[in-house]
């Protein structure tokens, strides 16, 4: 398994020493930029798996590198944590609506760093996990994890969340079985 790539843009130094030593010790691969825009460059160029962002970059600020990310299709899906002195509530808010997954607030330990990393790792290959596996399509039946839907033959079917999704299929469904008092499975319908 290769290792996860982190760009870490941040125009002090000793910091950005800091952040990528303690990276780099956790196992993951680190991409330093000290200002704005080569830290874009750095971002479209490794597309890696996570960025942390300072707000304030000479050359352009962390909130724009933000929105250029996550406005750009090929690089869009790329977790963004903002670390930044400023720490008040709009600010945060401004970070996190413009598409940060988390945003921490300076000072901060090296572990909390870490920890927050983690987390925003575990939960975007969670929901990758669930973009390539969210539809299952089995003669007719389409389920869309995503989404909460399911379809039967082209017609929505509408259900609460304790419903059985059999009955309200119809009887005509012979790949799907009950298993008494835990749900349903997929059969196997492939003949021998």
């Amino acid at each position: 398994m290769s290792k996860k790539k982190i760009v870490v843009v941040e125009d002090e130094p000793d910091i950005l020493e800091v952040l990528s030593y303690n990276l780099k010790r956790e196992g993951f691969e680190v991409a330093t930029a000290l200002d704005g825009t080569t830290g874009l460059g750095l971002v479209e160029k490794l597309a890696p798996d996570l960025v942390l962002l300072d707000l304030m970059l000479p050359g352009m600020d962390g909130l724009e590198i933000c929105r250029q990310i996550k406005g750009n299709k090929k690089i869009a899906h790329i977790s963004v944590i903002m670390v930044s002195a400023k720490g008040e509530e709009s600010d945060v808010v401004l970070g996190l609506g413009i598409g940060a997954d988390d945003y921490i607030a300076k000072p901060f330990s090296p572990r909390e760093l870490i920890a927050r990393v983690k987390a925003v790792m575990r939960r975007s290959q969670v929901s990758d996990a669930l973009d390539d596996s969210d539809i299952i399509d089995v003669e007719g039946l389409v389920i869309d994890a995503a989404k909460f839907s399911v379809s039967y033959l082209g017609r929505p079917i509408k259900f609460t969340a304790t419903e059985a999704i059999r009955k309200k299929i119809s009887e005509d469904t012979q790949f799907i079985e009950t298993i008494r008092g835990i749900g349903y499975r997929f059969m196997d319908v492939r003949s021998e």
